[in-house]
């Protein structure tokens, strides 16, 4: 299986990286997928050809 995690990099895609160890799992930071940059995801994911995407992205700014 193929997982992309979008925000890997903060706590809860750290978290969820740790506990799929079995899965080919590509992880993307705010610098790899900007989600805020609507016409970049779906040519991004599209190029990844995941199984599944989990979004563990947060807005941390508020």
């Amino acid at each position: 299986m193929r997982v992309v995690v979008v925000g890997g990099t903060g706590q809860l895609g750290r978290e969820l990286v740790r506990v799929l160890p079995g899965a080919d799992t590509t992880v993307l930071s705010r610098a790899e997928l900007d989600l805020t940059d609507t016409a970049a995801v779906a040519p991004r994911l599209a190029a990844l050809a995941p199984s599944a995407v989990v979004n563990a992205a947060a807005d941390n700014r508020v």
